[in-house]
């Protein structure tokens, strides 16, 4: 991510973030550098959710209840955003205890850098309004993601605050909607099943509770979780010609209320370009979207530069 931060002068970077592999005070500090070499575009996507095989082969991951993992998270963020702020920070918590800790420089972005959180439950939607900027939002296909989208803006407002959120989808653009839908064809035809019913299974409740069992593994995988074949590109996809990726775009951004939609593509450099070029200015045109505005340039002095660096 500091390679990015080096190497670009205008996109926002977010580096995803998970509370059981890293030290708040620890992620503070590399955050806040980020910040500076990128003066002021990194951003934060916590994660909160834990998975047995990824840290468990590194002997870091906890058997934590849900809720237990947004009482980490809680504090983990909170330690976070008193370094970004504060000389010196206190904390006594139950997962954290710090004493006299310094973070410096400060983030340029203050009070802190933006900060997104993916979650689906009530319980993670809920520590998202309350200590994040935006709610990361997925779903199983279009009608899932704006329900999710609604109801994270309903919690918000039982909860007498306000939240942005951004959906997450796969666009296919094809010359013709049939062109479109041929690809995704290909590609689900092309899948490697096992694999991807092997990353479903390991972010199950399975693999917390069979470990590294390959039998059970292997005979849990022949009934895949959903009852369905994995597939290479899920059903949350706006797909089609130009024409129809605009009316699916606005569909959801209208009807699930979303501030923000992220994008992912098969081909990250001919699809993105497509978006880019054909997709994006029709939106913008429809007042769907908004074109890229230059951010000011946070100028410092070279006295203030030099003091930090004593």
């Amino acid at each position: 991510m500091a390679a990015l931060a080096d190497r670009t002068t205008r996109i926002k970077l977010f580096c995803t973030i998970h509370t059981m592999a890293f030290h708040p005070a620890v992620a503070a500090k590399m955050v806040a550098t980020i910040d500076e070499i990128s003066n002021g575009r990194v951003g934060v996507n916590l994660v909160a959710g834990s998975n047995p095989i990824d840290h468990g082969q590194m002997g870091i991951w906890r058997d934590l209840d849900h809720a237990e993992l947004y009482d980490v998270a809680t504090e983990w963020i909170t330690v976070a955003k008193r370094l970004w702020t504060e000389p010196r920070v206190d904390f006594l918590g139950k997962h954290y205890q710090l004493l006299e800790c310094m973070s410096n420089p400060k983030p340029l972005q203050q009070p802190n850098p933006p900060i997104l959180c993916a979650a689906t439950s009530d319980t993670g939607m809920r520590f998202t309004i309350s200590h994040a900027d935006a709610s990361l939002v997925n779903g199983v296909d279009n009608a899932d993601l704006k329900r999710n989208g609604l109801r994270a803006k309903q919690l918000a407002a039982e909860m007498n605050s306000t939240t942005r959120t951004v959906g997450l989808v796969m666009c296919v653009p094809g010359e013709t909607d049939a062109d479109a839908r041929a690809r995704i064809d290909g590609f689900n035809a092309g899948a490697d099943v096992e694999a991807l019913a092997t990353r479903a299974w390991e972010f199950s409740q399975g693999a917390k509770e069979w470990g590294r069992d390959e039998t059970l593994r292997r005979e849990t995988l022949k009934n895949f979780p959903d009852g369905k074949t994995p597939a290479a590109i899920t059903r949350n996809v706006v797909a089609g010609s130009v024409d129809s990726l605009v009316r699916q775009i606005a569909a959801i951004v209208e009807e699930g209320d979303f501030d923000w939609l992220g994008f992912y593509f098969p081909d990250y450099v001919a699809d993105l370009g497509v978006f880019g070029r054909e997709v994006l200015p029709r939106l913008v045109a429809d007042g769907v979207g908004r074109a890229h505005t230059p951010r000011p340039t946070l100028q410092r002095s070279d006295d203030a530069v030099a003091s930090e660096a004593r």
